[in-house]
């Protein structure tokens, strides 16, 4: 299995920093991208390592990449400061990471959804402007040559919350100890 460090863009965010903490617990190598880097050690302790910058940063994204052996995504653009850079930031920011880390031969890539993949059933609740930029990047990720796990609702989102204990997300865990396909 390779050595390389966890990527986890959003890792400061309310699903990312439980990600951070149970990769850490496992010992393993993470990198977190933060705009602010002293705000995200608050959050993620002195373990990881803080690449400076953001997903729309190709420069940051780049560094954060290098030598890394798996991606999680769990980037959101929904608080009061971001929310009308959505766009920008949960599709095509995430659509030029996932490219650099195919490139860049990253073997994992969790996705963390919002929404179930299935257009249609998104159309018929009526939220396909919310889950538009999510439908796009798990096409993105089908269409692929990554080896990538998406988690998202319904029903997974149902089992992602059942699967969170305490402070160990379990289900993740084991994504991890999975080798790529070949």
């Amino acid at each position: 299995m390779a050595t390389g460090p966890v990527v986890v863009f959003g890792g400061t965010g309310h699903y990312g920093r439980w990600i951070v903490a149970s990769l850490v617990r496992r010992g393993t190598p993470v990198r977190v991208v933060s705009r602010n880097p002293e705000a995200a050690r608050k959050i993620v302790g002195e373990a990881p390592a803080i690449v400076e910058g953001d997903i729309v940063s190709e420069n940051a994204v780049a560094l954060a990449l290098e030598g890394a052996r798996a991606v999680v995504s769990c980037v959101s653009a929904t608080n009061s400061k971001l929310i009308r850079r959505r766009r920008e930031i949960e599709r095509d920011a995430v659509l030029r990471m996932l490219a650099r880390a195919q490139a860049a031969g990253v073997a994992r890539v969790i996705y963390l959804s919002a929404f179930e993949i299935r257009e249609e059933f998104i159309r018929k609740l009526g939220v396909w402007p919310l889950a538009e930029n999510h439908v796009e990047i798990e096409r993105a990720l089908a269409g692929s040559k990554l080896d990538w796990t998406v988690f998202g609702c319904p029903p997974s989102q149902e089992m992602f919350f059942a699967m969170l204990r305490g402070d160990r997300l379990i289900i993740l865990q084991a994504c991890f100890e999975i080798e790529p396909a070949r």
